[in-house]
C-alpha cells in the first residue's frame, strides 16, 4: 500500500474524530482502505480524545459468537451474557461518557446472510450515542442504513474518494525519486501508482508486475507466493508452507505492497497472486496450497484454513478441516461456517468421510431428531476404520453419542458402545479414551445413573484432551452433577470450563448450575429476560426445547409466565413419549399452574407423568428430581420416594424448602426452627409458594418470614408485590390475617416514579406527569415535605417545633398525625389503607423520606452535582 504517503486532506475529511455514528470505506483490493484508516487512528494518536479499536476481520468470523469475541477482545472485555448482542453493546457502554470508536476492517469477509452479519446489523441499530463504527471493506452486510441516513448519521467513502489526486500521485513520486508521469499511466488506484513507481518503467499493470517478479529469484517468489496465500505471516509459518528457509524482511525490502504487520508478521497485497500463478510451477503451486491449508489448520484457524481450501476447490483437504473442526466441537458446530463450506462443495464431492461427518454434524445442528444422520455416521466410522483411523472412528461415534443421546435411544447408544470398546488402542489414547467414556458416560446417565457417568467422565481425564474437544464432556459433566444434585460442584466446573465459550447453551449453564444451588444471581440482576425468542438464537432444536422448559420454571419462582413456550413445543412435536422430556415437561406445566394458583391441574400433571412412566424407571425419576419441590409438595407418592432416596445436597436444599411449605400448611411452628436463606427459598418454590411461606411463617411470630417477603418484594418487584396483596385478599382468613400484618410492616415500593420539586414552587410528578393533588393545597403539608427534604430523618418533636410551636404536646401530635396522613396520600395515593408507607416511614420517635431509585428529590440531586463538581475540579478534570 502507498504508505510512504500521508493523506492529510482525506484523513482530515474521514475522520473529524468520527463525528457519525457510523462510517464506511467501500472499495475494491488496492485503493488503501486499511492504509489510510491506519494514518487515522495514528494521527488521532498524537492527540486522544477517545478510544479507537481495531479488528481485522477474517475466514470464521461469520459465525456470531466468533465475531462478538474478536470485538470483545479489541475492547479489553470478555463474554459475560448468553447473548452476543448483549455482550458488545455493554463493552461499548462500559466505556460511557468516552467516545468508543470501532474499526472493522476487511468487513467483506462476514457473509451475507450470517448470524454475524445479523449481529453487526443489530450493533448498528442499537448503538449507544457514544459509540461510532467504522466498517472498510470491498463490500458490507445489508445494514439497517435508512435511519441513519435520514438523520445525517452516516459518512460513506467510496473509490472516487479514495483515488490519488494528481497532487498526491505527484508528492508520492517526488519521495520515491521518480518522476510521477509513471504514475500517471495507470491512473488514481493507490495499489498501481505505487507499484508503478517502483519499476524502472510502467506503461501497464502487467508489465509493472513482470518488472518486480523478474528481479526475485524462485525462492522470493515461492516466498511471496506463501504470504499472499495465508493474507498474513513470519518466517516460520511461510517457510512451513514453502519448504525452504525465508527471510520476509529482506523480501519486504524489494516488493511493494508488502507491509510489515508487527514484529515478526507481514503481508502482501493479492494483487500479486495472479502474476506469481503466471510464473510459478502450477504443481509446486497447489503444493504451497495444501501446505496452507493444513499449517493454518495446524495452528487452530480452521475457519481461515477451510476459506483457503474452498477459495483453492481443494476439496479433499476441505474434507480434513471439516474433521478437525467437528472433532473440536462436536455438540457446540459453528453452524454459520459449517454450512458455508458445504454449500461451495460440488455435491459429487461431498462423499469424503470429513464432509459426511460435516454434513451429518451441521443436519443435527439444525435438528436433534434427525435419525437419518445414523446411517451417514456409520458410514463414516466404517471408512475410518478400513482406513485404520482408530481415532477418527471414535469421533464419528462420538457425534453419533450425541445424536442418539438427544434423541434418548438406548439402543442406539448400547450399540455405539459397544462399538468403540472395540477400537483398537481405545485404552490409550487420549482422546479416543474421551469418546469411549464419554459413550459410557451417556450411557449410564440415559440408564438413570449420573454418578455412574461422572465415574466415566473422570476416567477420561479431560485435561489430557485439547479444550475444545473436551468442551462437550465439560457441558455434559455439568448435566450430570446436576441430576445428582451437586450444583455446588457444577458451579465451579461451568464457571472454569463453560462461561467463555462462544456456545450459546453452555454459556448459559454456570447460570442455571448458581440457580440450582440457591442462587438466583445473574438470572435476577438482567439476565432474567428471557421471554423472547432471542435467547434461543444459535441453539439447536434440542437446545431450545430444554432451555425453554427450564425457563418456565425459573420464570416461575420470578412471577414470570412463560407457558406460551412450552405449549409451543409440545403442539410442535417436541419429544415427550421418553421419560426425560417427560419430566422436563411436567415440571414446566406445574411450575406454570402454580403460578396461576391452580394446584389442581399442577398436581394431576405429576400424577399424569407417575402413571406413565413409574418411579421405578430411574431416568424419569432422577431428571424429574431437576425442580425438586414442584414433585414434593403435588404428589404423595413422589414426596415418599424423595424420602427414602439419598439425595444430593442441592436436592436436600430444595426438599427442606418442600417440607418447610407443607409443614407451614398444616400449623407446624418448627417449620421456622432452621429457616433457609430468601435466595434458597426463591430458587426452590414457585413465587406464589414462597410469598405464601413467607406469611405463614410471619403468622407463626418468626422472624424469618417478614424477612422473607421483604426480600421477595426487593428483588422480584411488581410480581411480588401483586402475590402479597392477592394473599391479603384471598379465601384462607388465616393466612389473609398473616398477609396484612407483613402489609402493615413491610414498605413495598411502588411501581410509579415519584419526583419532588422544593427549589421553588413545591411540585410533585408522577412519570413524568405533573401532579396537581388537593393536598398540595395545604400550607402544613408543604412545610412538612420541604423540611423532610433538607432533614430526611426528622424526630417527631422537632417537626412539631418548626411547625406548631405555639401548642402544647397534645395538640401538636394530633396535627401532625392529620398532617402527615395527607402527606402520605400526596406521595403514594393508590397505596391501600393499612400498608405501610414506601416514600415516608414512620416509626416510634421518627419520620423518614426514604431515599430509592423510585424517588427523585431536586435538592438532593442538586447537592449531588455540585459535589460531584467540586470532586471533578479538585482531581483537574475539566
Amino acid at each position: 500500500m502507498a504508505d510512504e504517503l500521508f493523506r492529510s486532506d482525506l484523513v482530515r475529511r474521514l475522520a473529524a474524530r468520527w463525528t457519525k455514528p457510523l462510517t464506511l470505506l467501500v472499495a475494491g483490493p488496492g485503493f488503501g482502505k486499511s492504509t489510510v484508516l491506519g494514518q487515522t487512528v495514528r494521527d488521532h494518536a498524537l492527540e486522544p480524545s477517545g478510544i479507537e479499536v481495531w479488528v481485522s476481520c477474517h475466514a470464521g468470523h461469520e459465525q456470531a459468537e466468533h465475531f462478538a469475541s474478536a470485538i470483545l477482545a479489541a475492547l479489553g472485555a470478555a463474554p459475560r451474557h448468553e447473548d452476543p448482542l448483549t455482550d458488545v453493546l455493554d463493552a461499548l457502554r462500559r466505556h460511557s461518557p468516552l467516545d468508543v470508536c470501532v474499526i472493522i476492517d476487511d468487513v467483506h469477509d462476514i457473509t451475507p446472510g450470517s448470524s454475524a452479519a445479523r449481529l453487526l446489523g443489530d450493533v448498528v441499530r442499537s448503538l449507544p450515542a457514544h459509540a461510532h463504527l467504522v466498517l472498510a471493506g470491498r463490500d458490507v452486510p445489508a445494514l439497517p442504513l435508512a435511519r441513519l441516513r435520514a438523520a445525517d448519521g452516516l459518512l460513506e467513502f467510496g473509490e472516487d474518494d479514495l483515488v490519488f489526486t494528481a497532487s498526491e500521485r505527484s508528492r508520492l513520486a517526488h519521495r520515491l525519486g521518480r518522476d510521477d508521469a509513471r504514475g500517471d499511466a495507470v491512473g488514481g488506484w493507490p495499489a498501481l501508482v505505487r507499484l508503478a513507481l517502483a519499476v524502472d518503467a510502467a506503461t501497464s499493470m502487467d508489465y509493472a508486475r513482470e518488472e518486480v517478479l523478474d528481479q526475485l529469484g524462485p525462492d522470493d517468489r515461492r516466498a511471496l507466493f506463501g504470504l499472499v496465500s495465508i493474507g498474513e505471516g513470519d518466517d516460520d509459518v511461510v517457510s512451513r508452507i514453502t519448504g525452504s528457509s525465508v527471510r520476509l524482511a529482506a523480501l519486504a525490502e524489494h516488493v511493494p505492497l508488502m507491509a510489515r504487520v508487527d514484529a515478526a508478521r507481514f503481508r502482501a497485497h493479492e494483487l500479486w497472486l495472479e502474476a506469481l500463478l503466471h510464473v510459478l510451477d502450477p504443481d509446486d503451486v497447489r503444493t504451497m496450497q495444501l501446505r496452507a491449508v493444513d499449517v493454518l489448520a495446524a495452528q487452530g484457524e480452521l475457519g481461515r484454513a477451510g476459506a483457503l481450501a474452498v477459495s483453492h476447490c481443494e476439496w479433499d483437504a476441505l474434507g480434513r478441516v471439516a474433521f478437525d473442526l467437528v472433532s473440536t466441537t462436536i455438540s457446540a458446530l459453528p453452524l454459520d461456517i459449517a454450512a458455508h463450506w458445504l454449500e461451495a462443495v460440488p455435491i459429487d464431492r461431498l462423499n469424503t468421510p470429513g464432509l459426511l461427518l460435516l454434513s451429518a454434524a451441521v443436519r443435527l445442528a439444525r435438528d436433534f431428531a434427525d435419525a437419518s444422520v445414523d446411517g451417514v455416521l456409520d458410514e463414516v466410522a466404517d471408512a475410518y476404520r478400513a482406513a485404520g483411523q482408530g481415532d477418527a472412528e471414535l469421533v464419528a461415534l462420538a457425534v453419533g453419542t450425541v445424536a442418539a443421546q438427544s434423541r434418548c435411544d438406548v439402543g442406539r447408544l448400547l450399540a455405539l458402545a459397544t462399538r468403540a470398546t472395540g477400537v483398537p488402542g481405545a485404552d490409550r489414547h487420549p482422546i479416543v479414551r474421551l469418546a469411549t467414556h464419554s459413550i459410557a458416560g451417556v450411557v449410564a446417565e440415559m440408564r438413570g445413573d449420573p454418578e455412574a457417568a461422572l465415574a466415566e467422565f473422570d476416567a477420561a481425564r479431560l485435561d489430557d484432551v485439547p479444550a475444545p474437544l473436551a468442551l462437550a464432556a465439560d457441558r455434559f459433566r455439568v448435566h450430570c452433577l446436576l441430576l445428582a444434585g451437586r450444583a455446588d460442584e457444577a458451579v465451579a466446573v461451568s464457571h472454569r470450563r463453560l462461561a467463555a465459550t462462544g456456545n450459546v447453551h453452555c454459556r448459559q449453564m454456570p447460570m442455571l448450575a448458581r440457580w440450582l444451588a440457591g442462587d438466583p444471581t445473574g438470572f435476577l440482576d438482567g439476565d432474567r429476560r428471557h421471554d423472547d425468542a432471542g435467547d434461543t438464537d444459535g441453539l439447536n432444536s434440542r437446545d431450545a426445547f430444554v432451555a425453554s422448559a427450564i425457563r418456565t420454571v425459573m420464570l416461575a419462582s420470578i412471577g414470570q409466565r412463560a407457558e406460551g413456550e412450552v405449549t409451543g413445543f409440545l403442539a410442535g412435536g417436541a419429544a415427550v413419549d421418553n421419560p426425560r422430556d417427560a419430566a422436563l415437561i411436567t415440571n414446566a406445566i406445574a411450575a406454570s399452574a402454580v403460578l396461576d394458583h391452580d394446584e389442581t391441574a399442577a398436581a394431576a400433571a405429576f400424577g399424569d407423568f407417575v402413571a406413565r412412566h413409574p418411579l421405578d424407571h430411574q431416568l424419569g425419576e432422577r431428571h424429574l428430581r431437576r425442580f425438586l419441590a414442584l414433585g414434593y409438595v403435588l404428589h404423595p407418592e413422589v414426596r415418599d420416594a424423595w424420602d427414602r432416596a439419598e439425595l444430593g445436597p442441592a436436592h436436600q436444599q430444595a426438599r427442606t424448602a418442600a417440607r418447610a411449605l407443607l409443614a407451614a400448611r398444616r400449623g407446624r411452628r418448627r417449620a421456622a426452627d432452621r429457616p433457609l436463606p430468601p435466595p434458597v427459598i426463591c430458587t426452590a418454590l414457585p413465587l406464589p409458594w414462597s410469598m405464601e411461606l413467607a406469611c405463614r411463617r410471619t403468622g407463626f411470630g418468626a422472624d424469618d418470614g417478614p424477612r422473607l417477603a421483604a426480600w421477595l418484594v426487593d428483588h422480584l418487584g411488581q410480581s411480588a408485590r401483586d402475590e402479597l396483596r392477592r394473599l391479603a385478599a384471598g379465601d384462607d382468613p388465616r393466612l389473609a390475617a398473616d398477609a396484612n400484618v407483613l402489609l402493615g410492616r413491610l414498605p413495598i415500593e411502588p411501581a410509579d416514579h415519584l419526583e419532588v420539586a422544593v427549589v421553588g414552587p413545591v411540585e410533585i410528578r408522577r412519570d413524568g406527569q405533573r401532579d396537581d393533588a388537593t393536598e398540595l393545597r395545604r400550607a402544613r403539608v408543604r412545610e412538612l415535605l420541604s423540611i423532610l427534604v433538607v432533614e430526611p430523618d426528622l424526630r417527631r418533636d422537632r417537626a412539631m417545633e418548626l411547625l406548631w410551636p405555639e401548642l402544647d404536646a397534645e395538640a401538636g401530635s394530633r396535627n401532625l398525625r392529620v398532617t402527615l396522613a395527607h402527606l402520605r396520600r400526596l406521595l403514594e395515593p393508590s397505596r391501600p389503607a393499612g400498608e405501610a408507607g414506601f416514600h415516608l416511614r414512620t416509626d416510634g420517635a421518627m419520620i423518614r423520606l426514604f431515599a430509592s431509585p423510585k424517588l427523585t428529590v431536586d435538592l438532593w440531586e442538586l447537592r449531588r452535582l455540585a459535589a460531584d463538581g467540586v470532586r471533578a475540579r479538585n482531581d483537574g478534570d475539566i
